[in-house]
C-alpha cells in the first residue's frame, strides 16, 4: 500500500457477470464506469467477478522488527503513555519513509498495561536505515527509563516476512465474543499539537473501555491512483488505522446489544467525533457502523449509487450495509441481538 497504493490500484481489467447474465469485460476505457465502482465500492455489489488482470511489481525487501512494552515495578503507567504517544506523534515521519505497523495496546488490568508491536515492517529498508529511522523512539524509551529490547530481521522478500510474523497468528476464524470498530484516522489529526492530543486522548479512551485496540501506521501511495476507482478517500489521506475489539461477556440478545452499543457509543463515538474527514474500513468494521455510507465510502457514494442502479436495477446483488442495501433488511426478530443474517431478507 505504501509503495504502489491499495489492492484495488492494481487491478488493470475485470470480466464480470452481471445480473442480467450478460458477461462483460470492465477496464479504465471499456465499462469504465463499472470498473471504477468495483474496485472500492464493494466486488459483490454490482456483479459477479469471474477474473481479474493484475499489475506485477519487483520482489520488495523489508526489515521487520517486533517488542512488547509492559508496565513493571520500572515502568510506570506514565512513562508508558508517553513512550506509546511518541510512537503515535512519530507516524507522518514512518509513513513518509513508506514503512507501515501493526500492534496492539491492552489494559491487562487496573494500572497494567502491553503495547505489542507485531511488527514494523521496513519495506525496501535495511536494517541499518530501520534503526536510523527508529532512532528517536529508542533514545525516548532511554529517558524514559524503558528498554526497548526488539527483534528485528532482514528479508529478501515481504512474503518472507509475512511468513515469519502474521503467517503465524492464531486468527481463531469463526470464534465469537467480541465485537470489532474501524476507524480510518486522517493526516489533519497530526497537524497540531491540539488535534494530536485530542485524538490520542480518544485513543487512551479506547484502550481503557475495550478488549483491544489494533493500531496501524500506513498511508497509502500519493496521488497517482486517485480517483482511478472508488477506493474510500479516507484510505487516501490515512496516517492511521485503528480497529477496537470489545469483548461481549454476556451472550444473550441483551448482552450482545449492550456491548455494541458501549463500542459504538463509548468507544468508538470519540475517534468519530475527533476525525470527522475519516472514514472506515468495511472489512473490520463494526456490523452496526452508523452512517455508514459515508464511513465506507464517503464523497464517492452518491456516484457508486447510480452505477449500482444501472447495473442491478432490480437489486439482485445484496450486501449488508453495501451500496444500495438501504431498502433490504434481514429479518431476525432480534434474535441475536445485533443485526444478524439469521432470518428472511426483505424489502423495508
Amino acid at each position: 500500500m505504501q509503495l504502489f497504493g491499495t489492492g484495488a490500484d492494481q487491478v488493470v481489467a475485470l470480466e464480470v457477470v452481471l445480473a442480467n447474465g450478460r458477461f462483460v469485460t470492465a477496464t479504465p476505457s471499456v465499462n469504465n464506469d463499472l470498473y471504477w465502482a468495483m474496485l472500492g465500492g464493494g466486488g459483490g455489489t454490482f456483479g459477479i467477478i469471474t477474473s481479474a488482470i493484475v499489475k506485477v511489481h519487483p520482489k520488495i525487501p523489508v526489515t521487520a522488527s517486533t517488542w512488547t512494552v509492559m508496565t513493571s515495578e520500572t515502568v510506570s503507567v506514565g512513562a508508558f503513555w508517553e513512550l506509546v504517544k511518541f510512537f503515535w506523534d512519530s507516524f507522518p515521519t514512518y509513513n513518509e519513509a513508506k514503512t507501515y505497523s501493526y500492534g496492539n495496546v491492552m489494559k491487562l488490568a487496573p494500572g497494567a498495561y502491553m503495547w505489542n508491536m507485531s511488527p514494523f515492517y521496513a519495506t525496501n529498508k535495511t536494517v541499518a536505515e530501520y534503526e536510523a529511522l527508529v532512532a528517536p523512539l529508542y533514545q525516548k524509551a532511554a529517558e524514559l527509563n524503558i528498554k526497548l529490547v526488539a527483534n528485528t530481521t532482514h528479508y529478501d522478500t515481504v512474503y518472507a516476512a509475512n511468513q515469519a510474523t502474521f503467517a503465524t497468528y492464531n486468527y481463531y476464524i469463526g470464534a465469537a465474543g467480541a465485537i470489532p470498530g474501524s476507524r480510518l484516522l486522517p493526516t489533519e489529526n497530526w497537524a497540531d499539537e491540539q488535534i494530536r492530543n485530542q485524538t490520542f486522548a480518544a485513543i487512551q479512551n479506547a484502550v481503557e473501555n475495550a478488549l483491544m485496540l489494533n493500531i496501524y501506521h500506513q498511508h497509502a501511495a500519493d496521488d497517482q491512483n486517485r480517483g482511478i476507482n472508488s477506493v474510500n478517500p479516507a484510505f487516501r489521506n490515512l496516517q492511521s488505522q485503528v480497529v477496537v475489539i470489545n469483548s461481549v461477556t454476556d451472550m444473550t440478545p441483551v448482552g450482545w446489544k449492550g456491548a455494541d452499543d458501549a463500542l459504538n457509543n463509548q468507544i468508538m463515538g470519540p475517534l468519530r467525533e475527533v476525525s470527522p474527514t475519516g472514514g472506515a474500513y468495511g472489512n473490520e468494521a463494526n456490523v452496526g457502523e452508523p452512517d455508514w455510507q459515508q464511513a465506507f465510502w464517503g464523497e464517492n457514494y452518491p456516484r457508486l449509487l447510480q452505477v449500482k442502479k444501472k447495473y442491478d436495477p432490480t437489486e439482485l446483488f445484496y450486501v449488508h450495509h453495501g451500496v444500495g442495501s438501504e431498502g433490504w433488511v434481514v429479518k431476525d426478530n432480534g434474535i441475536v441481538g445485533v443485526q444478524s443474517t439469521d432470518g428472511p431478507l426483505c424489502r423495508v
